[in-house]
């Protein structure tokens, strides 16, 4: 029996992933050659078969950082050069690598032998960038139906925009009473009401798209967003509150008598049934703790006093006991818990208003920050990457200009090899997808031509979730092409790190 060949299997699954005929979703991890994968798919794209019209700038290729799309660019350029110096043998050599194992065609040596000259002559022609390149490409075309200036910058560090709108906003605050108030629940001064705001900033994206959501089903303009806020409060109770009827205005002070009822109960006919459940020799070791439970249950006055005697500074529930006797110390505790119930969910109860008033005054403030800024942006005639995601998509979002700008980029785009998938956000997804869903429905072709999809990505290499990212957006494509074996591959092998690395790793993800 042979033994098993890592490389030699990730060799071959590299050569099914850069298959140019079919679409294919890549599990591919650190190191493994995703890189390759992608560049041998292009390379095949642009050569392979005995008739092929594929040109390069029918080729779309996207990643998420404008190095990562150097990155890719070079190692093509690598690849055309390699294949345009070589000697006839050597060239028949590498592209029998590429195919596996097959002698190449004559048409596929002479298309090989052209790529990187075909690459040169048109500097157009190899379309290699990022997520928001596309988006200025599909803005270029939709400009006015984006309502983007035609004479806006594109600013890559808004944080001096958004210190200045943090700034107007603190103004704002310190001169509407309202407003004000709102600030005071939010924070303990400034910089905490500032720290909290800036959070928005960094869920804007999330934050936009919940807006056009409820705005759309109520259907009332999306701006300005502060004045959504009853709209978005009205989605927010139910999960909260969805078995209390409590009022907008409610605070802990009103919930204060209902504590204080249950913790007497408690420190009463709570502790006594805690004590019925223990014989005369368990009771005497245990009957210290009791004691000491209803002295700090007729003490408490107050929520904070409530806490400290049944919860850690952490909000775990406490040790009742610290005698040694794990099983008697895991009943008692068992017991007290029980018997405090009811003090719980009143905690519980106080928790949820409190976590509710917080998100209202998040929610307040951080809108109307996001409002200044963008009249901070109008006034300097600036748009941020996040613009050019939410302005692409809400242009994908109408079908009709989906469809038109399809029918427009039908002439030249055939083929979509999308890297680093694990990073997109909800946005670059709506604005992908009607490309994804025509071309993987077999629509964009004509008929000597099929249209591809490639993707590739690692879910445990998603970092970018202060970016939005999701990394279910990838498992779900990896899920919608699973009925396919061919359709949905993984790269298995570490060709960058030692042994000692991998198996860590993997023994931390599992």
């Amino acid at each position: 029996m042979n033994a098993r060949d890592p490389v030699r299997e990730s060799i071959v699954i590299q050569r099914e992933a850069a298959r140019p005929e079919r679409s294919v979703a890549v599990r591919a991890s650190a190191g493994s050659g995703k890189t390759t994968v992608l560049a041998n798919r292009f390379v095949r794209l642009c050569v392979e078969g005995e008739v092929n019209d594929v040109h390069p700038r029918s080729i779309l290729a996207i990643t998420f950082t404008r190095k990562a799309a150097t990155e890719i660019r070079e190692r093509l350029l690598e690849r055309a050069r390699a294949l345009a110096l070589a000697d006839d043998e050597e060239r028949r050599r590498l592209l029998s690598g590429l195919f596996g194992d097959r002698p190449p065609l004559r048409q596929e040596e002479d298309r090989a032998a052209r790529l990187y000259e075909r690459l040169l002559e048109d500097p157009t022609g190899l379309q290699v960038g990022t997520i928001h390149a596309f988006c200025q490409r599909i803005l270029a075309r939709f400009a006015a139906e984006a309502g983007l200036d035609p004479h806006a910058r594109l600013i890559e560090d808004r944080e001096d925009l958004v210190d200045e709108a943090l700034d107007r906003l603190m103004a704002a605050a310190a001169a509407e009473p309202d407003l004000g108030a709102l600030a005071m629940e939010l924070g303990s001064g400034p910089a905490s009401v500032r720290a909290r705001v800036r959070a928005v900033f960094k869920e804007q994206m999330r934050v936009d798209r919940w807006l056009r959501r409820v705005a759309a089903a109520a259907d009332v303009p999306v701006a300005p967003r502060a004045l959504l806020v009853p709209l978005l409060l009205a989605e927010l109770r139910p999960p909260l509150f969805a078995h209390d009827d409590l009022g907008d205005e409610v605070t802990e002070a009103d919930l204060l008598p209902d504590l204080m009822l249950a913790v007497a109960a408690f420190g009463g006919e709570g502790l006594d049934a805690v004590a019925a459940q223990f014989d005369r020799d368990e009771l005497a070791r245990v009957q210290k703790n009791i004691a000491g439970l209803r002295a700090g249950a007729a003490a408490a006055g107050d929520a904070a006093a409530v806490r400290a005697l049944l919860l850690t500074r952490a909000g775990k529930v406490r040790a009742f006991t610290l005698i040694r006797d794990s099983e008697l110390k895991e009943r008692f505790n068992a017991a007290v818990v029980a018997a405090a119930a009811p003090v719980f969910t009143v905690l519980r109860r106080i928790d949820l208003i409190g976590l509710y008033r917080l998100n209202r005054a998040q929610l307040a403030l951080g809108l109307r920050a996001l409002d200044i800024m963008d009249e901070l942006k109008q006034r300097d005639r600036v748009i941020d990457f996040g613009d050019l995601e939410d302005m692409a998509c809400r242009l994908m979002g109408d079908q009709a200009r989906a469809l038109s700008l399809l029918f427009r980029l039908e002439d030249s785009l055939r083929h979509l090899l999308l890297d680093e998938f694990q990073d997109t956000n909800h946005n670059q997804r709506d604005i992908l997808m009607p490309f994804v869903d025509e071309f993987l429905a077999g629509g964009g072709g004509d008929g000597a031509v099929r249209p591809t999809v490639f993707l590739v990505g690692d879910l445990k290499q998603s970092i970018y979730a202060f970016r939005g990212a999701e990394p279910g957006i990838f498992a779900a494509m990896i899920e919608r092409l699973a009925h396919d074996p061919h359709a949905s591959l993984k790269l298995p092998t570490n060709f960058r790190s030692l042994p000692a690395v991998v198996d860590g790793v993997g023994l931390l993800f599992r």
